[in-house]
């Protein structure tokens, strides 16, 4: 009887690995490059139990040119998009759909036939079971699940390509890094990413003149962010425009909503140009108010008396961060007041 318990266990576990696609200690085949990257890695918990992470660096091995590609970055999702799954040989692709549409850019991603593998923060495990990755690419949101990932999927390259906060230097890395991966795409990524350096230094060159505000709609209030540091410092780096308030309220790395405003706010600050995200419209799927905008308070607000407040494409800001249409579509937006005053 114990004997026949013993071959039933093992074929047991055999079906399961089956089932998981998964052969243990079996390594890729085909030729592999040395990357190195920062990670998230568990450093301790806080005072209310939760984890807390901190960013090392570690070299890993990749596989070049790979087949079964599952991504969390959907920048990187992006830049498949562009430039086309069959050229780069991606043959099974997943992202996270989380059962809902995904950006109106990456609609042709809905399609069943690519594997829905999550949220931004929360991985299916299930379908990653059965996907069986070559590589899984990872971005702010999900970067704490880095050592999960290499535990649970030992024959899959982990990559960690988060730019949640968008900086050209990161943006700069993660195309290098691509480009290494997919030989198909770097002649693409490194075209690109010079136009962008290009791109940004002749519209600093005007936008240095401009004190400018960045705000943050969510749904019935707004949240203002001015700081170079902040998650949307590139207005400030990146294109160059002046701080409309360089000791006020800022933005924290990883915030969401900022910092609350008023309409008494906008006046004391008197910005030139006001740029507005509307994150409401991409986390709700519907327009924030923006009834402060006419504000009796706000009329003689310069941004708001000569109107230069302007509309940011919100997806590319907020969810597509470093891809190349989404990137594009950022410099396009910040053209739209360029052009004005050019």
């Amino acid at each position: 009887m114990k004997k026949i318990f013993f071959i039933l266990s093992i074929l047991l576990t055999t079906l399961l690995l089956t089932s998981c696609n998964v052969e243990i200690g079996k390594e890729r085949e085909g030729r592999r490059i040395t990357i190195k990257q920062t990670v998230s890695v568990f450093d301790k918990l806080d005072g209310n139990g939760e984890a807390l992470y901190k960013k090392v660096i570690v070299e890993n091995d990749f596989l070049v040119n790979p087949k079964k590609v599952v991504t969390y970055n959907l920048g990187v999702a992006d830049i498949f998009s562009y430039i086309g799954l069959e050229k780069l040989g991606i043959e099974k692709f997943g992202l996270p759909k989380g059962g809902n549409p995904l950006p109106e850019s990456l609609r042709e991603f809905d399609n069943k036939k690519y594997a829905d593998t999550g949220t931004l923060f929360l991985l299916d495990k299930t379908v990653l079971d059965l996907f069986d990755a070559d590589l899984i690419i990872l971005d702010g949101r999900s970067a704490k699940h880095y050592e999960e990932l290499k535990k649970d999927y030992p024959n899959a390259d982990i990559l960690d390509l988060s730019i949640t906060t968008y900086s050209y230097e990161t943006q700069k890395n993660n195309f290098a890094v691509l480009g290494q991966i997919f030989e198909e795409a770097k002649d693409i990524l490194d075209e690109k990413i010079k136009e962008y350096q290009t791109n940004f230094n002749e519209i600093s060159l005007l936008a240095k003149d401009f004190r400018a505000l960045f705000i943050q709609a969510n749904g019935k209030g707004f949240s203002v962010g001015s700081g170079k540091k902040g998650r949307y410092g590139l207005f400030f780096n990146e294109f160059g425009f002046l701080e409309a308030d360089p000791n006020g309220n800022k933005f924290d790395e990883n915030s969401h909503g900022g910092n609350p405003s008023n309409t008494e706010y906008l006046k004391d600050v008197n910005p030139e140009v006001i740029f507005i995200m509307d994150r409401n419209q991409v986390v709700e799927g519907t327009g924030s108010d923006l009834s402060f905008l006419k504000d009796p308070l706000v009329k003689d607000v310069l941004a708001i008396k000569n109107e230069n407040v302007y509309m940011l494409h919100a997806e590319s800001w907020y969810t597509i961060t470093g891809g190349i249409k989404s990137t594009s579509q950022m410099i396009s937006d910040i053209l739209a007041f360029i052009s004005k005053v050019n």
